[in-house]
């Protein structure tokens, strides 16, 4: 599992009424999209919705799993990744692959559009909000005559931590390493 920064603040999370609110709000919604689509809300689907959408943060699915498994919630990985392509496919949840192998998810049910920055060393992502390049993604479609239906942006580079690392690294492949060492 990739080791990444927690949010070093709040902003994404509701106040706990809300909180309450959005997950039944989800829930209605997951079992309206279920029924429409001939399919069942079991009590497992449930477990992971609720789970799900008391999690804050990018998880993978095996994640979501171990947070179920100590909440004394039984559940397999196949229903746990069949649910989470379910949950997004009702627009409850977001798939997005940050540059690894595997996907990680996010709800999205009560939150903000926002982007994502990847840090290349330690695998931090960082959420960043940006109302204009919103309005610009918005006109551009216009102009296009294009109906968006859903929009991502990744960026891809180095944290401020890993960034001095990242410089070491490029100048020892370029064979500048005389800069770097001590005592010389």
């Amino acid at each position: 599992m990739a080791t990444r920064a927690k949010p070093k603040d709040d902003r994404y999370r509701l106040p706990a009424a809300a909180e309450r609110r959005s997950r039944k709000l989800a829930e209605e919604r997951f079992g309206r999209y279920l029924s429409e689509h001939d399919l069942k809300l079991t009590p497992e689907r449930r477990e992971i919705l609720q789970e799900f959408y008391r999690i804050h943060e990018h998880i993978e699915a095996d994640e979501l799993m171990f947070h179920l498994r100590r909440a004394g919630v039984r559940v397999s990985r196949a229903t746990i990744y069949r649910t989470l392509d379910l949950l997004v496919q009702a627009g409850l949840a977001r798939r997005i692959s940050l540059g690894k192998d595997h996907s990680y998810y996010e709800h999205i049910l009560g939150r903000e559009a926002h982007e994502h920055m990847v840090c290349l060393g330690c695998d931090r992502i960082i959420e960043w909000l940006d109302a204009e390049l919103t309005r610009l993604v918005f006109r551009n479609c216009a102009e296009q005559s294009f109906s968006p239906a859903r929009h991502s942006l990744q960026v891809f580079g180095y944290c401020q931590d890993c960034s001095k690392t990242s410089e070491a690294h490029k100048a020892l492949e370029l064979g500048e390493d005389a800069n770097l060492s001590s005592g010389d």
